[in-house]
């Protein structure tokens, strides 16, 4: 019986330890962690915006970047490493694209547009409520911002009105 309650103990200890060793190695792969390589890149983001959070949640003024342009060929990892960014900096993270349903380039930019201005209006209020930032990633900018876009003069007006610092804004661009 002695044997039975030591066998019992060792195989909860064991499991206890295993599962803080796997909460440990989760913690580990998040954010940046998550990511190899980009060293210069993440030093210059958790300089210039990570590390001035605490500053700002202190009550300091403090001045971000308001937006963000990773560019490269499809695929090279600018929306995972975007993700990692907004993970490592605590921030909330959306998307904003267009429906894959839009039959035609008019209602692809509708569609973008209105949901780039619901995921602002939605970061804007979560800021104002909780002081949480929102990192809105813009994936494939050139899709739509291309040079005679129609839906350019509409994407200036938002970033000015509407985004004023509460958001960081990444854009990637696939040239």
């Amino acid at each position: 019986m002695e044997e039975a309650k030591k066998a019992l103990l060792i195989a909860t200890r064991i499991k206890q330890e295993r599962a803080e060793l796997i909460a440990s190695n989760k913690s580990k792969h998040k954010g940046f962690n998550s990511i190899a390589g980009y060293e210069k890149e993440k030093f210059i983001l958790t300089d210039s915006f990570i590390n001035l959070l605490p500053l700002e949640a202190a009550g300091q003024d403090v001045e971000f970047p308001n937006s963000i342009l990773f560019f490269g060929p499809i695929g090279n990892g600018k929306t995972s490493f975007a993700k990692a960014f907004a993970n490592s900096a605590n921030c909330n993270f959306v998307e904003a694209k267009s429906s894959k349903t839009a039959r035609n380039k008019d209602d692809r930019e509708k569609s973008f547009y209105d949901n780039l201005l619901s995921n602002a209006k939605v970061a804007r209020q979560n800021f104002l409520d909780t002081g949480k930032r929102t990192i809105i990633l813009v994936d494939e900018i050139d899709r739509f911002a291309y040079e005679d876009s129609s839906i350019n003069a509409r994407l200036k007006k938002i970033f000015k009105k509407l985004f004023r610092g509460l958001s960081l804004y990444c854009f990637c661009n696939n040239k």
